[in-house]
Protein backbone atom coordinates (compact mmCIF):
# COMPACT_ATOMS: atom_id res chain seq x y z
CA UNK A 1 0.00 0.00 0.00
CA UNK A 2 1.52 3.46 -0.84
CA UNK A 3 2.28 5.75 1.77
CA UNK A 4 -0.14 8.80 1.60
CA UNK A 5 1.80 11.66 1.02
CA UNK A 6 4.60 9.58 1.21
CA UNK A 7 6.86 11.37 -1.79
CA UNK A 8 6.52 14.72 -0.12
CA UNK A 9 7.04 13.88 3.15
CA UNK A 10 10.84 12.23 1.69
CA UNK A 11 11.52 14.85 0.05
CA UNK A 12 10.72 17.26 3.09
CA UNK A 13 13.08 14.92 4.92
CA UNK A 14 15.46 15.29 2.64
CA UNK A 15 16.28 19.01 3.06
CA UNK A 16 15.77 18.87 6.79
CA UNK A 17 11.81 20.26 6.99
CA UNK A 18 11.55 18.78 10.30
CA UNK A 19 10.09 21.61 11.96
CA UNK A 20 7.24 21.53 9.11
CA UNK A 21 7.04 17.77 9.39
CA UNK A 22 6.39 18.13 12.86
CA UNK A 23 3.32 20.41 12.32
CA UNK A 24 2.06 18.57 9.30
CA UNK A 25 2.37 15.11 11.37
CA UNK A 26 0.61 17.04 14.67
CA UNK A 27 -2.15 17.92 11.86
CA UNK A 28 -2.45 14.43 11.09
CA UNK A 29 -2.51 12.78 14.07
CA UNK A 30 -5.35 15.41 15.34
CA UNK A 31 -7.50 14.12 12.81
CA UNK A 32 -10.34 12.02 14.37
CA UNK A 33 -10.22 10.42 11.05
CA UNK A 34 -9.23 11.08 7.01
CA UNK A 35 -12.40 12.30 6.19
CA UNK A 36 -12.10 14.89 9.06
CA UNK A 37 -8.61 15.94 7.89
CA UNK A 38 -8.62 19.56 7.03
CA UNK A 39 -6.34 18.66 3.39
CA UNK A 40 -6.51 22.43 2.42
CA UNK A 41 -4.52 23.25 5.84
CA UNK A 42 -2.14 20.71 5.18
CA UNK A 43 -1.64 21.80 1.86
CA UNK A 44 -1.50 25.51 2.41
CA UNK A 45 1.15 24.94 5.41
CA UNK A 46 3.64 22.72 2.62
CA UNK A 47 3.18 25.63 0.33
CA UNK A 48 3.68 28.67 2.71
CA UNK A 49 7.29 26.54 3.40
CA UNK A 50 8.31 26.33 -0.26
CA UNK A 51 7.22 29.69 -1.15
CA UNK A 52 10.34 31.28 1.46
CA UNK A 53 12.38 28.91 -0.16
CA UNK A 54 11.93 30.48 -3.41
CA UNK A 55 12.39 34.33 -2.09
CA UNK A 56 16.35 33.31 -1.81
CA UNK A 57 16.82 30.71 -4.98
CA UNK A 58 14.79 29.32 -7.68
CA UNK A 59 13.28 25.60 -6.08
CA UNK A 60 13.25 22.76 -8.58
CA UNK A 61 11.25 19.48 -7.40
CA UNK A 62 11.94 16.39 -9.06
CA UNK A 63 9.41 13.88 -8.67
CA UNK A 64 10.33 9.92 -10.16
CA UNK A 65 7.95 7.76 -11.44
CA UNK A 66 5.23 9.94 -11.33
CA UNK A 67 2.82 6.54 -12.17
CA UNK A 68 3.48 5.40 -8.76
CA UNK A 69 2.52 8.31 -6.72
CA UNK A 70 -0.48 7.88 -4.53
CA UNK A 71 -3.38 10.02 -4.98
CA UNK A 72 -2.58 12.34 -1.92
CA UNK A 73 -0.05 13.67 -3.29
CA UNK A 74 -1.18 13.93 -6.89
CA UNK A 75 -3.75 16.24 -5.22
CA UNK A 76 -1.20 18.21 -3.27
CA UNK A 77 1.11 18.66 -6.23
CA UNK A 78 -1.44 19.45 -8.23
CA UNK A 79 -2.65 22.11 -5.40
CA UNK A 80 1.26 23.64 -5.74
CA UNK A 81 1.49 23.93 -9.09
CA UNK A 82 -1.47 26.09 -8.97
CA UNK A 83 -0.22 28.44 -6.18
CA UNK A 84 3.53 28.56 -7.11
CA UNK A 85 3.31 29.57 -10.78
CA UNK A 86 5.14 32.36 -12.25
CA UNK A 87 6.91 35.24 -11.31
CA UNK A 88 7.58 32.48 -8.10
CA UNK A 89 10.26 30.77 -9.27
CA UNK A 90 9.38 27.27 -8.48
CA UNK A 91 9.50 24.30 -11.24
CA UNK A 92 8.87 20.81 -11.30
CA UNK A 93 10.23 17.98 -13.18
CA UNK A 94 9.04 14.22 -13.35
CA UNK A 95 9.05 11.29 -14.92
CA UNK A 96 6.51 8.54 -15.63
CA UNK A 97 6.42 5.53 -18.14
CA UNK A 98 3.26 6.12 -20.46
CA UNK A 99 2.03 2.49 -20.67
CA UNK A 100 1.78 2.61 -16.66
CA UNK A 101 0.04 6.41 -16.11
CA UNK A 102 -3.27 5.44 -17.61
CA UNK A 103 -3.67 2.98 -14.63
CA UNK A 104 -2.92 5.99 -12.22
CA UNK A 105 -6.11 7.70 -12.64
CA UNK A 106 -5.73 10.66 -10.46
CA UNK A 107 -1.89 11.17 -12.10
CA UNK A 108 -3.05 10.93 -15.60
CA UNK A 109 -5.97 13.12 -15.13
CA UNK A 110 -3.51 15.19 -13.70
CA UNK A 111 -0.85 15.30 -16.78
CA UNK A 112 -4.24 15.45 -19.15
CA UNK A 113 -5.24 18.83 -16.83
CA UNK A 114 -1.42 20.47 -17.41
CA UNK A 115 -2.22 19.97 -21.04
CA UNK A 116 -5.23 21.95 -21.22
CA UNK A 117 -4.14 24.71 -19.40
CA UNK A 118 -0.22 24.45 -21.14
CA UNK A 119 0.89 24.31 -18.35
CA UNK A 120 3.24 21.23 -19.17
CA UNK A 121 6.40 20.94 -21.54
CA UNK A 122 7.05 17.22 -22.47
CA UNK A 123 9.82 15.39 -23.92
CA UNK A 124 10.46 11.92 -24.44
CA UNK A 125 13.19 9.90 -23.59
CA UNK A 126 14.42 7.67 -26.18
CA UNK A 127 17.70 5.20 -26.06
CA UNK A 128 21.29 6.72 -25.97
CA UNK A 129 22.62 6.63 -29.91
CA UNK A 130 26.34 5.82 -30.22
CA UNK A 131 27.23 9.67 -29.76
CA UNK A 132 25.42 10.12 -26.47
CA UNK A 133 26.79 6.92 -25.19
CA UNK A 134 30.47 8.02 -25.59
CA UNK A 135 29.50 11.65 -23.94
CA UNK A 136 28.06 9.72 -20.89
CA UNK A 137 31.59 7.90 -21.08
CA UNK A 138 33.16 10.64 -21.10
CA UNK A 139 31.49 12.45 -18.09
CA UNK A 140 32.70 9.63 -15.62
CA UNK A 141 36.59 9.78 -17.13
CA UNK A 142 36.19 6.50 -19.25
CA UNK A 143 38.68 5.66 -22.04
CA UNK A 144 36.41 2.76 -23.36
CA UNK A 145 35.93 2.37 -26.94
CA UNK A 146 33.22 4.07 -28.21
CA UNK A 147 31.79 1.24 -30.57
CA UNK A 148 32.34 -1.34 -28.12
CA UNK A 149 30.49 0.34 -25.23
CA UNK A 150 27.27 1.21 -27.66
CA UNK A 151 27.28 -2.50 -29.08
CA UNK A 152 27.21 -3.91 -24.83
CA UNK A 153 24.55 -1.72 -23.47
CA UNK A 154 22.25 -0.63 -26.58
CA UNK A 155 21.70 2.30 -25.99
CA UNK A 156 20.72 1.70 -22.17
CA UNK A 157 22.27 4.26 -19.99
CA UNK A 158 21.95 2.97 -16.61
CA UNK A 159 23.25 -0.46 -17.94
CA UNK A 160 26.00 1.86 -19.69
CA UNK A 161 27.14 3.25 -16.21
CA UNK A 162 27.30 -0.36 -14.68
CA UNK A 163 29.85 -0.74 -17.46
CA UNK A 164 31.88 2.45 -17.24
CA UNK A 165 32.31 2.35 -13.77
CA UNK A 166 33.47 -1.37 -13.85
CA UNK A 167 35.76 -0.46 -16.46
CA UNK A 168 37.20 2.77 -14.20
CA UNK A 169 37.52 0.18 -11.10
CA UNK A 170 38.91 -2.43 -12.71
CA UNK A 171 36.38 -4.58 -12.17
CA UNK A 172 36.58 -7.75 -14.35
CA UNK A 173 33.32 -9.22 -13.23
CA UNK A 174 30.99 -6.40 -15.08
CA UNK A 175 28.43 -8.34 -16.66
CA UNK A 176 27.88 -8.57 -19.82
CA UNK A 177 24.43 -8.62 -20.44
CA UNK A 178 21.15 -6.58 -18.68
CA UNK A 179 19.85 -10.07 -18.05
CA UNK A 180 23.50 -10.84 -16.33
CA UNK A 181 23.27 -7.45 -14.03
CA UNK A 182 19.46 -7.95 -13.47
CA UNK A 183 20.39 -11.53 -11.93
CA UNK A 184 23.32 -9.69 -9.95
CA UNK A 185 21.21 -7.45 -8.35
CA UNK A 186 18.44 -10.00 -7.45
CA UNK A 187 20.70 -11.96 -5.99
CA UNK A 188 21.82 -9.32 -3.55
CA UNK A 189 18.44 -9.51 -1.91
CA UNK A 190 16.61 -11.56 0.62
CA UNK A 191 14.48 -14.44 0.38
CA UNK A 192 11.23 -12.71 0.78
CA UNK A 193 11.73 -9.38 -1.50
CA UNK A 194 13.15 -11.58 -4.15
CA UNK A 195 10.30 -14.01 -4.00
CA UNK A 196 7.94 -10.95 -4.34
CA UNK A 197 10.26 -9.91 -7.59
CA UNK A 198 9.65 -13.35 -9.12
CA UNK A 199 5.23 -13.28 -8.36
CA UNK A 200 5.05 -10.27 -9.86
CA UNK A 201 7.08 -10.89 -13.14
CA UNK A 202 5.62 -13.74 -13.54
CA UNK A 203 1.88 -12.82 -12.93
CA UNK A 204 3.37 -9.85 -15.74
CA UNK A 205 4.80 -12.27 -17.76
CA UNK A 206 2.11 -15.20 -17.78
CA UNK A 207 -1.45 -14.50 -16.87
CA UNK A 208 -1.79 -10.59 -15.67
CA UNK A 209 -2.95 -9.06 -18.82
CA UNK A 210 -6.13 -11.07 -19.58
CA UNK A 211 -6.64 -11.70 -15.59
CA UNK A 212 -6.10 -8.07 -14.94
CA UNK A 213 -9.03 -7.11 -17.87
CA UNK A 214 -11.11 -9.58 -16.79
CA UNK A 215 -11.37 -7.97 -13.03
CA UNK A 216 -11.92 -4.21 -14.55
CA UNK A 217 -9.08 -3.04 -11.84
CA UNK A 218 -6.27 -1.03 -12.58
CA UNK A 219 -3.32 -2.66 -13.57
CA UNK A 220 -1.50 -1.68 -10.04
CA UNK A 221 -4.41 -2.23 -8.40
CA UNK A 222 -4.65 -5.86 -9.94
CA UNK A 223 -0.79 -6.46 -9.05
CA UNK A 224 -1.34 -5.45 -5.39
CA UNK A 225 -3.99 -7.88 -5.00
CA UNK A 226 -2.17 -10.81 -6.84
CA UNK A 227 1.35 -10.36 -4.87
CA UNK A 228 -0.52 -10.27 -1.41
CA UNK A 229 -2.26 -13.55 -1.91
CA UNK A 230 -1.32 -15.67 0.02
CA UNK A 231 1.77 -18.30 -1.41
CA UNK A 232 0.82 -20.36 -4.06
CA UNK A 233 -0.22 -17.96 -5.92
CA UNK A 234 -4.03 -18.35 -4.63
CA UNK A 235 -6.31 -15.20 -5.55
CA UNK A 236 -7.72 -12.98 -2.85
CA UNK A 237 -10.78 -12.09 -1.51
CA UNK A 238 -10.73 -8.90 -4.06
CA UNK A 239 -10.03 -10.75 -7.00
CA UNK A 240 -12.62 -13.58 -6.46
CA UNK A 241 -14.92 -10.78 -6.19
CA UNK A 242 -14.46 -9.45 -9.21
Amino acid sequence: MLRPYGVWVDSFQAIGATAFLDEMKSLVLNAKSAADLNRGRLFDLAVQFIRPLANTAPVLGVLDDLQWIDETSIAFFHYAMRLLRPPVPVWFACAARKRDLEDNLPADQLIQTLHRERHLYTADLFPLDQAETLALAQTIGSTMDGDRLFTSNGGNPLFALELLRAQVTGDSAAPDTLEMLIQGRLRQLDDAPRGLYYTAAKAARVAFPPRAKATGLPSSRFLSCWVLSSPGMRHNEELINK
